[in-house]
């Protein structure tokens, strides 16, 4: 049986002033303007307390970072009324995890706002529907299992397996105390949440951590309580079966003494036939973002490309370009110094990748793996230059070396089918990108890809069945295919 190793050691009167005064008095005195700075507070109090897999954890955001990003987001959200609030929800999360260090490396987030909206309307809007809101309390464990499955705390393989009996019996507790209290035993609530929450985790990736199966609803539970939900309708539907007939019963007969008799429904003409959908459309190539350089000490959060993406050398802006000077000078002071510093090679790297410079950011790469040559980043962002470069069998190379060293890394498989896809091996590339949805199932742009594939090897069923899962994420280029179908 897995076990977590993972544990929260704050207590209630630790959080009592971040709670009441910071996130209560300072936001109420404020209209809410303080509530950004308050959340910070608290993430950056709750590190504190959290030791991981034996590691310390901290929390590196600000401010005035989750200040914009709550706004930007809560306005897209107000503007598109409420229909963009998974993705808002999504976006703060990633933002929150990749802020949240684990012995000084960044964590990863690998939900999808397609992902959460199609949960929300499953797990937290139809089951409680149809189980008279039965359902509720079993919806909100899935939900924070759905955040702790999709996260990777330090980058590491991370999974969920707290208790839902001892879940249900927190929320009680907690809502009855808050109640009673007005509210001041929210600190205490808070602690007990995280205690369960953060002892719930197993995290790592060496054999030595056992890891807890996904979060799965198991079918017959399910099916008893929609069952027990339908109950009350279908007693009613018994009892108004026959009400037509009682109400007609006391109703007299006037047809006749008017002597006018009843007169039949007029027969309504047949629908006329659908006219047949056009000819599929293939879909259409698009552009996905380079991989981004991550500051010394950390990894960098590269996003999968699409198979079809042609990458356009397009220039940053002036204000990025000087940025990147500014931190490229920083580090060639830093490889004066210390010329045996692998990392500092590899963020360099990255910048000049960023700039567009992909010979200096080769250099880079290939410096920073001749002196650490298990580094699984520097081959895979090394990997990234060859597919700009469009040296498709050299980045397959080092895909093929990023794996090895990390077996789990989804947007390796991603691009090297990719690099499979532009040299016409589309047998590898479906393979790559089974292997991509099996460690993240839940990403539309996998299935668009896998997709596109089937089209051009002309099996339509699969392709269109592939289309139909990128869409339910929200895979926007899968939406428009199907409306052209």
């Amino acid at each position: 049986m897995p076990r977590a190793n993972c544990q929260f050691n704050g207590t209630g009167g630790q959080y009592f002033v971040t709670i009441i005064i910071h996130l209560g008095l300072f936001t109420l005195f404020t209209l809410g303007i303080y509530a950004p700075w308050g959340l910070v507070r608290l993430f950056r109090l709750k590190a504190s307390h959290t030791v991981m897999n034996g590691k310390s954890m901290s929390f590196s955001g600000g401010g005035g970072q989750l200040f914009v990003l709550l706004f930007i987001n809560g306005l897209l959200s107000i503007l598109t009324l409420g229909f963009y609030l998974p993705w808002a929800f999504v976006r703060i999360l990633r933002w929150k995890t990749e802020h949240t260090l684990v012995a000084d490396k960044p964590s990863r987030f690998t939900g999808t706002g397609g992902g959460l909206f199609l949960f929300y309307l499953i797990h937290l809007v139809l089951l409680p529907l149809l189980t008279l809101g039965l359902y509720t309390i079993w919806g909100m464990y899935r939900l924070w299992a759905w955040k702790e499955e999709h996260s990777r705390y330090g980058g590491e393989t991370t999974s969920f397996g707290a208790e839902f009996g001892r879940f249900i019996w927190i929320s009680i507790i907690t809502t009855i105390l808050n109640a009673l209290t007005l509210s001041l035993f929210m600190p205490w609530a808070l602690c007990m949440m995280y205690r369960w929450q953060i002892g719930g985790l197993a995290v790592g990736d060496d054999e030595a951590t056992p890891h807890f199966p996904p979060v799965r609803n198991r079918a017959f539970y399910v099916i008893i309580l929609i069952i027990i939900g339908l109950l009350p309708f279908l007693a009613i539907g018994f009892y108004l079966k026959d009400a037509p007939q009682r109400f007609l019963s006391i109703i007299p007969d006037t047809t006749q003494s008017s002597g006018i008799p009843p007169q039949p429904i007029p027969s309504r003409p047949a629908p006329k036939a659908l006219p047949k959908g056009r000819k599929a459309i293939p879909p259409q190539k698009t552009q996905k973002d380079a991989p981004k350089a991550r500051p010394v000490d950390q990894k960098p959060p590269v996003k999968p490309q699409p198979a079809l993406s042609k990458d356009a050398d397009q220039a940053p802006p002036a204000q990025k370009t000087q940025k990147y000077a500014e931190e490229i000078a920083t580090l060639d002071r830093t490889i004066k110094d210390e010329p045996e510093n692998a990392t500092a090679f590899f963020n360099r790297g990255c910048l000049y990748l960023k700039r567009g410079d992909l010979a200096a950011a080769l250099d880079d790469f290939t410096q920073a793996l001749s002196l650490k040559d298990t580094d699984a980043d520097a081959y895979y962002n090394r990997g990234m230059v060859y597919i700009r470069m469009r040296e498709y069998e050299r980045a397959i190379e080092d895909f093929n070396r990023t794996i090895e060293l990390n077996p789990v890394a989804v947007d390796t498989y991603c691009n090297r089918a990719n690099a499979y896809y532009e040299l016409g091996r589309h047998a590898q590339a479906l393979d790559d990108y089974q292997a991509a949805l099996k460690l993240a199932p839940e990403d539309g742009d996998l299935y668009y890809n896998r997709a596109v594939i089937h089209l051009e090897k002309g099996d339509k069923r699969k392709a269109l069945s592939d289309m139909k899962k990128a869409a339910g994420l929200g895979q926007t280029q899968a939406i428009a295919y199907l409306k052209k179908e």
